[in-house]
């Protein structure tokens, strides 16, 4: 379990490791135009491709290529879905989306977002494991 864990913290970690090329006008997802919008959705997979060739990161680089999957089967890059996606991207996505939510709003605020989003963006589960923790 230890290993795991610490899988899951390294691909928290990097998972956006290879936005630091991007534009600007790239990171910002709410305004993007489509050809910056496809240059953001190949973040997961260049991720991927550097963390698989290093040894040592070769477990995480997979929770990275999948931290964008949603679980409704309509994320990104491989648009999987439920229990396909492997729980630790499911744990970066439902963090990360915590941590932006409590740069605008409350943590209670953030909470009920998270509520709305579970079973379509985010596992049931794990949005009811964080909001009890």
């Amino acid at each position: 379990m230890k290993s795991k864990t610490l899988n899951i913290s390294l691909a928290g970690y990097f998972h956006d490791i290879v936005k630091v090329p991007l534009k600007a006008s790239a990171l910002n997802i709410k305004n993007l135009v489509e050809k910056d919008l496809q240059e953001y959705k190949r973040h997961p997979e260049v991720g991927y491709q550097l963390l698989r060739n290093v040894p040592k990161y070769t477990k995480v680089a997979n929770l990275v290529l999948h931290h964008h999957e949603r679980f409704d089967g309509k994320g990104f890059p491989k648009g999987i879905k439920g229990e396909e996606v492997p729980i630790g991207s499911r744990i970066i996505a439902i963090v990360q989306e915590y941590d932006e939510l409590l740069k605008t709003m409350s943590e209670e605020e953030a909470y009920k977002v998270l509520e709305r989003r579970k079973g379509t963006c985010f596992d049931l589960e794990l949005v009811d494991l964080l909001i009890n923790l």
